[in-house]
């Protein structure tokens, strides 16, 4: 077995850039059909398709795109230590917070802000679809697979589907809305949808 060793950094960091670009080299392996409903887009692409939504999605995380998001992140922890501050003046000098469905909480709020603005009680909404749709299918593994019984209309299947729709209904909403708006502050939502725009009038 032949082994490679890397003392520069550099050079370590552009073998892992080009191995991680050869698409057709490290192709990912097909999930289970339920599974595509929960996770799809870049997750779940492969060649050339993968490729090109990933180098919409890239610059959307650049440093300076991030920094952007700051004030976002410091409104969303604010509203948490400021709800934290009433629940202990409420019940005296202390109080004992199981702080973990706050995070939980807190994290959608944060992702909601940022990546989708003005928008945010959608993306809160899909939030909650997806943690449903995460439960139900988490039920789904467990049982034994059955090639094509995702297509059998069982309570959980209609519901898995109808969910699905739904989170297709709210994001079209959210991109006709967008496009009205033209709304010029730099959130992911908006940046992604502008790279997106680009690419299909280079392909054009």
């Amino acid at each position: 077995m032949a082994w490679t060793s890397f003392n520069d950094h550099d050079n370590e960091s552009r073998a892992h850039q080009g191995s991680f670009s050869k698409v057709y080299d490290f192709e990912m392996n097909a999930s289970f059909p339920l599974v595509r409903l929960l996770v799809g887009g870049l997750a779940s692409y492969k060649g050339d398709k993968w490729a090109r939504h990933r180098r919409i999605i890239n610059p959307a995380f650049h440093l300076e795109k991030i920094k952007n998001m700051v004030p976002a992140f410091y409104h969303c922890c604010s509203e948490v230590v400021a709800k934290w501050d009433h629940l202990v003046l409420d019940k005296g000098l202390s109080c004992e917070v199981d702080v973990w469905p706050w995070l939980v909480i807190m994290t959608a709020d944060v992702i909601s802000h940022a990546a989708f603005g003005s928008s945010y009680r959608e993306g809160q909404r899909i939030f909650e679809l997806q943690g449903e749709l995460s439960s139900l299918i988490a039920q789904e593994l467990k049982k034994p697979y059955i090639p094509g019984l995702s297509f059998f209309p069982t309570k959980n299947n209609k519901r898995m589907k109808a969910i699905d729709k739904e989170i297709d209904i709210i994001l079209r909403g959210m991109v006709s809305k967008r496009k009205v708006e033209k709304q010029k502050a730099m959130i992911c939502w908006g940046y992604c949808l502008h790279r997106a725009q680009r690419n299909l009038e280079e392909v054009e």
